[in-house]
């Protein structure tokens, strides 16, 4: 089976400032769930697997709404510039 240029319009990126995120202020299952393991190299197997030429990444949930304003605000900059970095190293 082949796939050809797929577009992801609801892709998660989970990055180690989340993750950090996720073990100091929310339960070991936030939304009732397991956390997924992501890494970016095997966000791109995936995506080359399924044939996907764009992804528009999202943060997961929960959101960061448990951490207080300033460390909402710093951890929300340190995901975004984390994200950018993702995406600089693969631009297409």
């Amino acid at each position: 089976m082949s796939f050809y240029n797929k577009v992801d319009f609801h892709s998660h990126i989970l990055t180690k400032s989340y993750y950090e995120y996720l073990n100091k202020y929310e339960d070991k299952r936030p939304d009732n769930f397991d956390t997924p393991k992501w890494s970016e190299n095997g966000h791109i197997k995936l995506m080359d697997k399924l044939g996907v030429i764009f992804a528009e990444l999202s943060l997961s949930s929960p959101s960061l709404a448990n951490a207080p304003e300033g460390e909402r605000t710093e951890y929300a900059r340190r995901i975004n510039n984390e994200a950018l970095e993702f995406v600089a190293k693969y631009p297409d």
